[in-house]
């Protein structure tokens, strides 16, 4: 498809970039609620399109979003996933970090011809395949509360409360190591079926509730595999609950863990 010519949003207002996706893909833009109070459009330069939308330059700068409370944030860092995950279901999409803002049309264009290849090459990796995250806590063990519950009631004296620590904390030790070696296995089980995977940090995918995380990892999954990779991870999960160990799921998701892309931004104004 052809360029459109660069052209100016409304003044005051700047572009948000959600991702790129070819510019063959075509997205229901009518179902996407935008970030501003104007229609979400597609950019296009070349064989490629970016998804932005026309926000205002006073709230989404950075200092301005340096000023904000984590409650703004959080809603609209969901509304930006909601996005690319609705995009992502439609076409292969490259998505961008929460909040990545362009000054103008002409600098979205510019992002774009200047990182065709890259961005190629990413969607040769992600076609047909999405993100899905595997968080594993462990859940308190009861037993060790009970018997906290009654050392706290015991009159000890300091020598006795010493060596209690102590052994307290040789268990532990113990038991995380335990932990975290059947939480490797569950991975290296996972991996198998995965196209790609990465370990993340423990609270990539939102809080847990239920209990203390010990591993989390993003697997890169086809969507043909995807049933087998829900069925293997239930799987799992039903033979480590006597252990204490829970496996939660989530996905699919646009793949954010496996587009760290190099772009050139050169020339390109934000």
């Amino acid at each position: 498809m052809a360029s459109r010519q660069p052209s100016q949003p409304r003044p005051g207002t700047v572009w948000y970039v959600y991702g790129v996706l070819p510019a063959s893909a075509s997205l229901e833009l009518h179902n996407l609620v935008p970030m501003g109070t104007s229609p979400m459009v597609c950019l296009r330069s070349g064989r490629l399109q970016a998804l932005v939308d026309a926000v205002s330059r006073e709230e989404f700068n950075d200092a301005a979003i340096q000023r904000r409370d984590l409650r703004w944030i959080a809603e609209k860092a969901q509304h930006h996933n909601e996005i690319a995950r609705l995009a992502a279901a439609k076409a292969t999409f490259v998505p961008f970090r929460f909040c990545t803002v362009l000054k103008d049309e002409a600098s979205v264009l510019k992002l774009l011809a200047l990182n065709e290849g890259a961005f190629f090459a990413a969607f040769a990796k992600l076609e047909g395949k999405s993100e899905w995250g595997v968080r594993i806590t462990r859940t308190a063990n009861k037993r060790d509360a009970v018997k906290a519950k009654a050392h706290k009631q015991e009159d000890e004296s300091g020598k006795a409360y010493l060596l209690r620590k102590q052994r307290e904390l040789r268990d532990n030790e113990q038991i995380e190591q335990s932990m975290r070696s059947y939480a490797e296995a569950c991975h290296r089980e996972l991996e198998q079926l995965a196209c790609a995977a990465n370990r993340l940090p423990g609270n990539r995918y939102g809080p847990v509730n239920d209990g203390q995380s010990i591993f989390s990892a993003a697997y890169l999954i086809a969507d043909s595999e995807a049933q087998a990779f829900k069925q293997r991870v239930g799987k799992l999960a039903e033979e480590n609950s006597p252990l204490g160990i829970k496996l939660h799921l989530t996905g699919p998701w646009p793949a954010y863990s496996f587009t760290d892309l190099k772009l050139s931004f050169t020339g390109v104004s934000t």
